[in-house]
């Protein structure tokens, strides 16, 4: 049963990520967070939560983030300026690979892999993003695929 395994959450403080783990805590999961604020992370006191300070870009902090995790969901996004996609995935999946049990990775993202029409595209690129944190979203999905 999978409630008796260790999720662990990327991206725990953003919007959707913190929905996550309120959802996951009130089914009684067990959390390994990897976290950069732990002013913005309302469950510091949680039992069922174990708390690493660190980057998800940051090789070592994602490795001490998933070691002995039976479930690695990125909930990543970039914000503002920032484009942490294709790096922090990068080293999720580098390290998820190297453990002795390879962890189930569920990627979650706010831009379609792969598939989003031209025009939602444009509007991305364009508007809402910026053509730097889409193409970093891009490269992001196609190593996720890869």
């Amino acid at each position: 049963m999978l409630k008796n395994k260790t999720i662990t959450v990327f991206g725990a403080t953003g919007k959707v990520g913190s929905h996550f783990v309120q959802m996951a805590l009130e089914q009684g999961y067990k959390l390994k967070v990897l976290i950069r604020n732990k002013n913005k992370f309302s469950h510091s006191n949680n039992p069922n939560v174990k708390i690493i300070v660190g980057s998800a870009t940051n090789s070592k902090n994602v490795e001490e983030a998933i070691q002995g995790s039976d479930v690695v969901v990125s909930l990543l996004g970039n914000v503002g300026d920032s484009t942490i996609m294709y790096e922090a995935h990068n080293a999720i999946l580098d390290v998820a690979k190297k453990q002795e049990t390879t962890p189930r990775c569920l990627m979650i993202s706010s831009i379609g892999c792969g598939g989003s029409s031209w025009l939602i595209k444009q509007l991305l690129k364009h508007k809402f993003i910026g053509k730097k944190g889409y193409n970093d979203y891009e490269k992001a999905d196609k190593r996720i695929r890869e």
